[in-house]
């Protein structure tokens, strides 16, 4: 797989952390369901628990799933790295500082957004709790991922009269720009969408198993 692999297991044997390093082959892309953080000057993917096996990581799919795996994926000098494993998420940046050329900033998902909407979505909690039910009992899994949510949204701003076949926003004309767990903002290109950036909040349950709510957005002023 031309891939370095280092691993670590502590002495009592409970945790064990690998460290993955390949060259650079393709530009930086998270998971949509990812928090977002750096390390050094350049973004990080944080997955706790990990969902998703991109870049350096597609060769560790087996761990995707498992609720104690966490990893935390970046691109620095021409390499790409991952440091993935079931040790707290502080030690998981000791692992980081030891070989990036910067600290590593990893959000705690409980900090507020610093970035307000330009215009506000009304919420109806009990709605929002209805919906996380049936998240809850396998429905609607789309909704844990705020890429997703966003592209619905804006999808209605569209086509305001419904959707029928193709949505009218593609999935890879949204990015996560901010995503600290808890908030999230997602922005949108294209030059006939009338949506700039979508703000997304986990109100009923601020882990990865709650779904995202559109709390705001900014619109294409004309």
């Amino acid at each position: 797989m031309k891939t370095i692999k280092l691993s670590y297991t502590s002495k009592d044997k409970k945790n064990r952390v690998i460290i993955l390093q390949e060259k650079v082959t393709n530009e930086f892309k998270p998971a949509s369901t990812a928090v977002l953080g750096k390390v050094g000057s350049s973004t990080a993917e944080i997955q706790s628990p990990v969902q998703e096996s991109l870049g350096v990581l597609d060769g560790g799919r087996l761990y995707s799933g498992m609720a104690d795996i966490s990893s935390i994926r970046w691109q620095e000098s021409g390499f790409e790295y991952a440091v993935i494993g079931n040790a707290p998420m502080d030690e998981l940046v000791l692992f980081i500082e030891s070989i990036a050329s910067g600290p590593a900033k990893i959000l705690s998902g409980e900090e507020e957004a610093s970035d307000k909407p330009q215009i506000e979505v009304p919420v109806d909690l009990e709605v929002e709790e209805n919906e996380q039910k049936s998240v809850d009992a396998g429905h609607s899994p789309w909704k844990l991922d705020p890429v997703y949510v966003a592209q619905v949204f804006v999808s209605l701003k569209v086509s305001p009269e419904g959707i029928v076949g193709e949505y009218p926003v593609n999935y890879e004309d949204l990015k996560v720009i901010k995503n600290d767990g808890i908030n999230a903002i997602v922005e949108v290109t294209g030059d006939t969408v009338p949506v700039r950036r979508v703000y997304l909040k986990r109100l009923i349950r601020q882990d990865s198993t709650g779904i995202w709510t559109v709390i705001g957005y900014d619109p294409v002023w004309q």
